[in-house]
């Protein structure tokens, strides 16, 4: 399959992969253990018993700090995303896609990447995002890709990649 489509990175698409990437790759539903771990925390609390509220106040310490953190994290992604857009020259964005790989190119710079480096490939609302290790390594906006590509990568990149799709 070859695909070839142009489009502009403005600040509301970056800023909306940056939020998308951020629910679907660090914060998934780890949200859950902290609202679990804060509510057992304040049944303990209110248990009367001297241990069970030492332990309480604990575990709603540990929630808070890790609610802190995870809100850090996400204007932490949000402001790196911004200032990635900023350091374009250009915010025209040239994609072409087949059978080996994708390769982006903007006015200053081509950026390759093959799919056997591609972990996996996760989907949100309005993003294809491809993952290396850890790492979002490009958010393809959904909407410019159209139908059949999402649908291709969505097996056959993922099943390459050895990831889910």
């Amino acid at each position: 399959m070859e695909f070839r489509t142009e489009y502009r990175v403005t600040e509301a698409v970056q800023t909306a992969a940056a939020r998308q990437m951020f629910h679907a790759i660090y914060l998934r539903k780890k949200w859950i253990g902290i609202v679990a771990m804060a509510v057992i925390g304040v049944v303990l609390w209110f248990q009367g018993w001297s241990p069970a509220r030492e332990i309480g106040l604990a575990d709603m310490i540990v929630a808070g700090v890790l609610a802190v953190l995870w809100v850090k994290t996400y204007f932490q992604v949000i402001g790196n995303s911004r200032t990635a857009l900023r350091t374009l020259s250009d915010d025209q964005v040239t994609l072409r896609m087949g059978d080996e790989g994708m390769e982006m190119e903007m006015a200053d710079s081509r950026r390759k990447l093959s799919w056997d480096k591609v972990d996996r490939v996760v989907e949100t609302k309005d993003f294809m995002i491809l993952v290396t290790g850890r790492l979002p390594v490009a958010s393809l906006p959904k909407a410019e890709l159209g139908g059949e590509v999402v649908e291709w990568l969505r097996g056959h990149a993922g099943r390459r990649a050895g990831g889910a799709a």
